[in-house]
Parts: structure tokens; C-alpha cells; sequence
């Protein structure tokens, strides 16, 4: 319930910076992100998330 409950917040929410640089990526047809885990990363990391296998 939690994971469904988080998707309609994610929904109702603008896009972030992340969200589409992912958008972008994907429309350049890159198909791999390479990163170091940290403060840095992570907003590219939760758009993965939000992304939920789209990209």
C-alpha cells in the first residue's frame, strides 16, 4: 500500500531536474548512467526510481 500510496504523491508532484535529464538521456537514446552513490547522484537516482522502469 505504501510503494502505490507514494506513486499517486509522485503524480501529483512537478518534475524535478532529474526527472528530465532522464527524460533528455532517454531521448538521446542512452541506454547507461555510470555514478558514485552520494549527495551528488541521488536526485538522478530518485528519478530512476519514480521512473519505475520507463527509462
Amino acid at each position: 500500500m505504501r510503494m502505490s500510496l507514494v506513486r499517486s504523491i509522485g503524480r501529483l508532484m512537478s518534475k524535478t531536474v532529474g526527472d528530465q535529464l532522464l527524460e533528455r538521456l532517454s531521448q538521446w537514446g542512452v541506454r547507461r548512467v555510470y555514478g558514485y552513490p552520494g549527495d551528488g547522484i541521488n536526485g538522478i537516482v530518485g528519478a530512476f526510481d519514480r521512473a519505475d522502469g520507463r527509462v
